[in-house]
């Protein structure tokens, strides 16, 4: 495979080797012994004739053997001249240790710059620079520089984690070492000029000894890349990933310290939906999901039993899953009199299940053979079992791992205690049953197993019903500007535009200037929407109060009044939209209003008339969106529409394009979901449509590469129908 010479060398040069114990190259070699690395390595420096006994050469040009990969360890100024040696040898594996590049801005920047200018041009590949580098528990290879006395080595296993930060590298190993977590391999990849998480996790795919794989991720490589390359992994592996930089502070600190540029969350949050990656919150969440998965498989469902002998530590758990969207359906009647043959009255029997302080080891064998084993109710079992009581011994380890076995389905559990405790929980995971120090982060991990198993599910469809007047169909065109007679104004209104997947739409927005950003007039912005196949208002541009007037008569009252201008995108903001025209006074009115106002908050901005809309009747008001987005190219958005959208945030996105399935997900994501589906009595909005203008507008920013941004908001949904009563679109 392409970087099997990165975990399994057969021989290293380490560019910059000293026995010096303040450099760090020393410890890379000491460490490399102490892991029993089997290949050569080949010290590289002109100050030294040997290294701890290795021979030491002035250059790469003068070692005479084929090196697999070096190891360079120099002040960042020299690294470029070393990488031009590369290519003279035939090598072409690096990971550059060294740190002062595009962390720092400025001559760093410019040195990564050249680096993978070289790297690029004579095929040299690189993990790095700024970082720690490779970890491979199955080779006995690494390039860690931190002494093994200050940071545990895990024990091999199949958790293989993937880090832009070198410190959560060093943290991860020694956390997962305490944690008993097997590793097989950790990158820290840095700067990532060459080599990052994309072509890694297609390393992974074929990697035998990996099976859960970990990513703390600052910002991405290849946006597209990484999703296909995580959505075939994740078909076989479990993949969980941390990203931080989530606000507006974090990215700043990104950019600081590797030089990258961090894209919206939600975008990262929809790419990881996209890719079956599990998505968690913090370091502890994300070390219990990587333990929760490399120990137990997903479950089937989210029926979740709880068994203890501790009631309090059981309405803990119930708060929890309740939160976190785990089912604590009661114990079902059949089971309920199968356990009332076996307890005391006093044994609470119902979920969860408390056999209190009375009980012992067995009683806990009992209640998980005849509930989860001997039925088929539940998907998976917490198990609290608190040592404490006197029937409690550690026999019950074995007997809870035996009924897990039978059961074949997951269990974990949650112990509360001290240096007794510690011990059980050692037992219970050398049997593969994770255990979690409080109710918490047990049901959380257990969410992370429900998750994992509800991953790809299908959804169905919602039908719906919208009125059939005041719209103007998708096939009859309104034109997008008002000539000076009444009658060639009434003639040009049904003139229509057809579209042919997007070309006339892409068509004309070639034909538009190219500048930094340009936004697209809100009139021709509708005839682009309709042409696309989505319904808009009726509407007219105007260029006088006199056209504005003829325009509202012909659309019919009442009407509403929008400013046009490519400078505007936020048109009542600033005074530039009236509602519910009634008549020709009004109308004249509104339209010297509206001019007044754009004069006084926006006086230099330049105006291409008042677009008049037929009003529509009440709906309610959603927004569809596309972003291409830096990373990971177009993206979809869908959320409430209109003011709700900037004060409530409540939306969902997915990478584009969609299909149907995803963009009724789409819906069902957003906490005002209900309100489209009939909550309490009211009326059912029609969502087929609302999926159509989902899947439209991620084809057509997915088409059309020139589209920065498109938005329609609101979107009016109605129980037949949907209408795009505003539409935006900003080019490239």
């Amino acid at each position: 495979m392409p970087l099997e010479k990165f975990f399994n060398p057969q021989s290293i040069a380490i560019i910059g080797a000293t026995e010096d114990p303040q450099n760090i190259t020393s410890v890379i070699v000491k460490n490399l012994e102490e892991m029993g690395y089997r290949g050569r390595i080949v010290p590289v420096n002109p100050h030294h004739d040997t290294v701890f006994g290795f021979p030491c050469y002035p250059s790469l040009l003068t070692v005479k053997e084929q090196i697999d990969l070096t190891v360079i360890a120099i002040p960042s100024h020299r690294v470029p001249e070393v990488l031009q040696q590369h290519s003279k040898c035939g090598i072409k594996n690096s990971i550059i240790i060294s740190g002062g590049f595009g962390e720092i801005g400025g001559k760093g920047a410019l040195l990564e710059k050249e680096i993978k200018r070289i790297c690029r041009q004579d095929g040299i590949s690189v993990i790095g620079p700024n970082c720690i580098g490779v970890f491979d528990n199955y080779s006995n290879f690494t390039t860690s520089f931190l002494p093994w006395n200050k940071v545990q080595k895990p024990g091999k296993g199949y958790v293989s984690i993937l880090t832009q930060s070198g410190s959560y590298a060093v943290s991860l190993m020694d956390l997962l070492a305490q944690e008993n977590i097997g590793v097989s391999k950790i990158v820290s990849y840095g700067n990532r000029v060459d080599i990052g998480e994309s072509a890694l996790i297609e390393y992974f795919i074929n990697d035998e000894s990996t099976r859960v794989i970990g990513i703390y991720m600052e910002s991405v490589d290849e946006g597209r890349r990484f999703i296909n390359a995580s959505r075939r992994c994740s078909k076989t592996k479990h993949m969980v990933a941390l990203k931080v930089g989530r606000g507006n502070f974090g990215i700043d600190a990104i950019r600081s310290h590797t030089g990258a540029i961090a894209g919206k969350f939600e975008i990262y949050r929809a790419a990881f939906r996209e890719s079956g990656i599990l998505e968690v919150d913090g370091l502890e969440d994300f070390i219990d999901a990587c333990k929760v998965l490399s120990m137990q498989k997903p479950a089937r469902g989210n029926k979740i039993l709880v068994i203890t002998n501790g009631g309090g530590f059981g309405v803990a758990v119930s708060d929890m899953c309740s939160n976190t969207g785990l089912d604590l359906s009661r114990t079902p009647r059949s089971i309920k009199e199968n356990l009332e043959k076996e307890f005391p009255e006093f044994y609470i029997l119902n979920n969860p299940v408390d056999i209190t302080g009375s009980s012992g080891n067995e009683d806990f064998g009992t209640v998980m053979k005849t509930a989860f084993i001997d039925d088929d109710f539940f998907d998976a079992a917490i198990v609290i079992p608190l040592m404490p009581p006197p029937g409690m011994t550690e026999g019950i380890v074995d007997i809870i791992s035996q009924k897990a076995r039978e059961a074949k389905k997951p269990v974990i559990i949650c112990t509360i205690g001290g240096m007794h405790t510690r011990k059980i929980k050692l037992l219970f995971e050398e049997h593969n049953i994770p255990v979690f120090p409080s109710p918490e982060r047990c049901v959380k991990a257990m969410s992370i197993l429900v998750e994992r198993g509800r991953i790809c599910m299908e959804s169905g469809h919602i039908p719906g019903r919208m009125p059939e007047n005041f719209i103007s169909k998708p096939e009859e065109k309104t034109v997008s500007s008002v000539s000076k007679t009444p009658r060639d104004l009434q003639h040009k209104a049904s003139l229509s535009i057809c579209s042919d997947n997007f070309k006339e739409a892409a068509n004309f927005l070639k034909n538009i200037p190219s500048k930094a950003k340009t936004i697209v007039l809100p009139d021709k912005a509708l005839d682009i929407i309709k042409s696309i196949g989505i319904t808009t208002p009726a509407y007219l541009l105007t260029k006088t109060p006199e056209e504005t007037v003829e325009a509202a008569e012909l659309l019919g009252f009442p009407v509403v009044l929008k400013v046009s201008s490519p400078e505007i995108l936020h048109k009542s903001d600033v005074g530039g939209v009236a509602v519910n025209v009634k008549n020709r006074e009004d109308a004249k009115r509104h339209y010297h209003a509206i001019m007044s106002n754009i004069s006084r908050n926006m006086p230099d901005t330049g105006l291409n008339g008042i677009l008049v809309e037929k009003q529509l009747p009440g709906a309610t008001e959603v927004i569809v969106g596309g972003i291409r987005d830096e990373q990971f190219g177009p993206t979809v958005m869908f959320g409430l529409g209109g003011i709700f959208v900037e004060i409530f945030a409540d939306v969902s996105f997915r990478i584009a394009p969609v299909t149907e399935a995803e963009a009724l997900k789409m819906i069902q994501d957003i906490k005002g979901y209900p309100i489209l589906s009939g909550y309490r009595g009211a009326r059912v909005m029609d969502v087929q449509q609302l999926i159509k203008s989902i899947v439209t507008v991620s084809e057509f920013i997915s088409h059309v590469d020139r589209i920065k941004e498109i938005e329609l908001n609101p979107l009016f949904v109605y129980e037949k129908g949907v209408v795009a009563v505003d539409a935006r679109i900003i080019l490239e």
